[in-house]
């Protein structure tokens, strides 16, 4: 046994803690994984209800402030959506009515008189929420429902869990990890029509993983996937995982070297290969098939609509293009273009939260609160997740180049990023002119780049198919956020992300070295603290006190 591999199979923090009451209890009382999986969403339904209703102390009791739950998501076009298709309608009926307060697209475009009106987000919201709004109409509380999804979700991150170790604290580490450390629970919880959608796209990605990890049913992963897709058109690019997954890379380089045998031995010989060809691609050809059933129908429904199979045909008729299109506005260069690059990139990879946004000097301590402050216009993955770092070390099994990895983010990101925006707020300057040395982005950035290649170069090296089909389904999720012309504001943290979270997820879990760590436990810490204040300073704190914090009357 090699010096790598005794480190990579080091216990960790996890036997430390695994040994602890509360584990040793939950074994005990639920023998069943199901029985666990209950529990996870019970306590992430309470956690997530109890951090989303909103009590000012104007009038009434907190008790019935907590009995009236959350409110209404401003945005509810997926209600909208789904009362117009139990009418009988792909449009909604009054959607020019609605211009202002929800983004609509207009056929005829531009808008008139005679116009239908279509949300601009996919379908896919309308129809999970179409249940309840047959039940309760319009007046069904779609952040409830959100609520809901974002509880349910953690169930299934603890199944997909249960896959990648047998340990229960473990388990329940990575689902901690996603429920309670990323933005997906601020997404879950305020309930708006784009954040509804990533809790929901977040679900059926997740169940896709499962089925693909787990159940190993290429058919139903890629229904999941097609769920996902016309819910969150990004998440069809993190298809290349699943193909990946399902593909047999040694039959097939086996039944590649016999094809000249194959094809000089006659038409039987020829037919025996295809057909042992075809056993071998028979799981992708599934998931593909299943796949293709949601990308064929969001098609269709397109050419109906606007008479064009384009997934993009909604913004392409969105009401306000014209308007965001003049020089200087959002659209300025195309819903698509690279030189949206440059709206991303300083968000996605070097934005951290405010930190003493109030104090105009070195003398933080003499600064008014609030000490830490989120951007509504987003922070970068490593802001909100930062045990999300960890995922650029995955398949890196050599001690000292983990070491030496994790050095260089750590270096690059406090260095390049957290100390030139000391002091940076809203409406205050960073301490620091000497922001960043004027080092180039791209040298900035480098060490993401690097760090990302070494670990699909070892990983491929290596054999590991997780991590390579995790890269394949990041990568190129990454590269169209970044040429869309929407950075995702408003936002706590970057939102987009959780278009491919759950392969983020599985990256950071090899990263970590497949167990539980004491850096491990110390970031995921950092960041459920970090996401619970983001939660917290939209829904509890008054957000109007920029200069001084006050929690709402209890």
């Amino acid at each position: 046994m090699t010096v790598e591999d005794k480190v990579w199979r080091r216990p960790g923090a996890g036997a430390w803690l695994k040994s602890s009451k509360a584990i040793d209890w939950l074994s005990s009382t639920s023998r069943s994984a199901w029985a666990v999986t209950a529990i996870c969403v019970v306590v992430t339904l309470l956690v997530y209800y109890f951090t989303a209703f909103h009590y000012e102390g104007a009038s009434g009791s907190l008790v019935d402030s907590f009995l009236d739950g959350p409110s209404q998501a401003p945005h509810n076009h997926p209600v909208r959506l789904a009362d117009a298709f139990l009418h009988g309608r792909l449009d909604v009926a009054n959607g020019k009515d609605l211009i202002g307060f929800l983004d609509f697209a207009c056929q005829p475009y531009p808008c008139a008189e005679g116009s239908k009106y279509y949300p601009l987000e996919p379908p896919g919201t309308a129809l999970v929420i179409l249940p309840g709004v047959a039940l309760f109409g319009l007046n069904i509380n779609q952040t409830l429902v959100s609520i809901v999804i974002g509880a349910i979700t953690a169930g299934v991150v603890y199944q997909v869990s249960r896959r990648l170790t047998d340990s229960l604290w473990q388990q329940l580490f990575l689902t901690a990890m996603f429920i309670f450390g990323t933005v997906y629970w601020w997404n879950s919880v305020y309930g708006g029509v784009w954040y509804f959608n990533h809790a929901v796209a977040a679900l059926f990605l997740f169940a896709a993983v499962y089925e693909t990890l787990a159940a190993r049913r290429p058919f139903t992963a890629g229904i999941f996937l097609g769920a996902a897709y016309i819910t969150r058109l990004p998440t069809v690019w993190t298809a290349p995982f699943f193909l990946i997954m399902f593909t047999d890379f040694s039959k097939l380089r086996d039944t590649a070297r016999t094809v000249r045998q194959a094809v000089s031995g006659g038409w039987p010989e020829l037919r025996a290969w295809l057909a042992r060809l075809f056993r071998i691609s028979l799981p992708v050809l599934k998931f593909g098939v299943a796949l293709s059933i949601f990308v064929i129908g969001f098609a269709v429904l397109n050419y109906i609509r606007f008479d064009t199979v384009s997934p993009e045909a909604t913004y392409d008729h969105w009401h306000a293009k014209a308007s965001l299109s003049v020089p200087g506005g959002l659209l300025e260069h195309g819903l698509v273009s690279r030189k949206h690059i440059e709206r991303h990139a300083p968000i996605f990879f070097e934005k951290p939260l405010y930190m003493f946004p109030n104090s105009g000097d070195l003398r933080f301590w003499e600064s008014d609160a609030p000490y830490v402050l989120p951007s509504w216009n987003g922070a970068a993955f490593w802001a909100t997740t930062p045990a999300f770092l960890l995922a650029f070390l995955a398949g890196i099994r050599k001690r000292w180049l983990r070491i030496a990895g994790g050095a260089l983010l750590a270096f690059t990101v406090i260095f390049f990023f957290i100390i030139p925006n000391l002091g940076r707020g809203p409406t205050s300057q960073p301490w620091f002119d000497w922001a960043q040395w004027d080092v180039p982005r791209l040298v900035r950035l480098l060490p993401f780049f690097l760090l990302a290649t070494l670990s699909v170069v070892f990983a491929v090296r290596s054999g590991n198919k997780l991590v390579v089909g995790c890269w394949a389904a990041v990568v190129p999720v990454v590269i169209v956020h970044h040429l869309a012309a929407s950075t995702g504001w408003p936002q706590f943290g970057y939102r987009y992300l959780l278009d491919y979270a759950p392969f983020a997820l599985l990256l950071t879990w090899e990263g970590m070295g497949r167990r539980v760590t004491w850096y491990g436990i110390v970031l995921v810490a950092a960041g459920i603290i970090i996401n619970a204040s983001g939660v917290l300073w939209t829904n509890k704190f008054d957000t109007n006190l920029v200069g001084g914090v006050r929690w709402t009357a209890w």
